[in-house]
């Protein structure tokens, strides 16, 4: 406040009062300064980089009084956290090293950023420079894209791989399935004469598909499943020579009680009532009395190839869109479900393709 200052001859006398580092002097002079030493600092502090030589004039403190008070200010240079010569708390070490990860994280977006703001064109150029680059594997004629599940998730060179090609070279799958079932519209019993004249139709109808695939005619003797010298299908018709047998109900019961089993009529092989009837009731003494279900199961040819790292058969799939087409249209009598090996990629795509839409919504 512009009162001279002087040295101080008087004995000063430090009471602690606030800080380990602030203190009050009681001093006979009116204004003169007092530079003594400070008490150990107290805690974890650590004197900042300097000389020797200076930190240790800097461990004493400059007492400013005035009357029979004084003030003292610590550190001759300067006070505070941070400063230059000040005493100040050593971080941890996780802290120091996360304080050079940002420092240097932010030096780094920094020098991007300045360099992209003060050069956008050439960034820009860049930027579509090395998109069209990473484009040019669509045009070459080596690369496919690989979309087989398991060329895709297994590794290769293991022992699941190794596995599977054994077990498609010896047991590989050779046939496409087709599975109906039959009912009674509004429910009832299936094992009536006149649904037994319906699934003929119907079977007839299967078995009367036929599609041009490359300039040729393919019928269903061509494009089903043979096992020996017979297409695989099989139906409760099998155990029947005409419609005169299955033209009563006690007929049709009288070859479905068969013991041990119905015999397949074509291939002299039993048919197992599981596999053919269902939601069967039988009497007291096991045999067969109603079903509410009749199945029709068939097999058909699988061609297929890959195709730029894609599996797939064409002319399958052409054909069972027929059979699709001819369920679809049903019989009339009868109530239908049905599935082929390519229901399940049509549901799947399907779904793909129609879900987005109810997303957005």
């Amino acid at each position: 406040h512009g009162l001279p200052l002087r040295p101080c001859t008087g004995t000063a006398r430090a009471h602690d009062t606030l800080h380990p580092l602030s203190f009050t002097l009681s001093v006979p002079s009116t204004q003169c300064l007092h530079r003594m030493p400070l008490p150990p600092p107290q805690g974890r502090y650590r004197p900042t980089s300097q000389p020797d030589a200076d930190r240790a004039g800097d461990q004493q403190g400059i007492i400013m009084s005035s009357g029979n008070t004084a003030v003292s200010i610590r550190n001759g240079k300067g006070d505070g956290e941070g400063g230059k010569d000040g005493l100040v708390e050593e971080p941890p070490f996780m802290e120091r090293m996360a304080n050079r990860m940002n420092g240097n994280l932010m030096g780094a977006y920094f020098r991007l950023g300045y360099s992209i703001g003060s050069r956008p064109r050439s960034w820009i150029a860049g930027a579509l420079v090395l998109c069209l680059l990473l484009t040019i594997g669509n045009f070459a004629p080596g690369p496919k894209n690989e979309n087989r599940g398991e060329k895709l998730w297994v590794p290769a060179g293991t022992q699941a791989q190794d596995d599977k090609v054994f077990v498609d070279s010896l047991y590989g799958s050779t046939a496409r399935f087709g599975d109906v079932i039959v009912k009674v519209p509004g429910g009832g019993d299936a094992l009536e004469p006149k649904i037994f004249a319906l699934l003929a139709t119907l079977v007839a109808r299967i078995e009367a598909t036929s599609i041009m695939w490359d300039g040729k005619n393919i019928t269903w003797e061509e494009q089903c499943y043979r096992i020996g010298p017979s297409c695989t299908i099989s139906h409760p018709l099998k155990a029947f020579a005409n419609p005169a047998d299955y033209d009563t109900k006690a007929k049709i019961l009288a070859t479905m009680n068969t013991k041990p089993a119905p015999l397949d009529l074509v291939t002299s092989r039993d048919i197992y009532l599981d596999s053919v009837v269902g939601g069967i009731t039988k009497d007291g003494a096991g045999n067969l009395e109603s079903a509410s279900a009749l199945r029709i199961g068939f097999l058909t040819k699988l061609n297929e190839k890959e195709v730029k790292g894609e599996t797939e058969d064409k002319r399958g799939d052409a054909y069972e869109q027929v059979i699709l087409d001819t369920l679809n249209a049903g019989v009339p009598g009868l109530d239908l479900t049905f599935a082929v090996t390519r229901s399940f990629s049509d549901e799947i795509g399907g779904g793909l393709t129609s879900d987005p839409p109810f997303l957005q919504v």
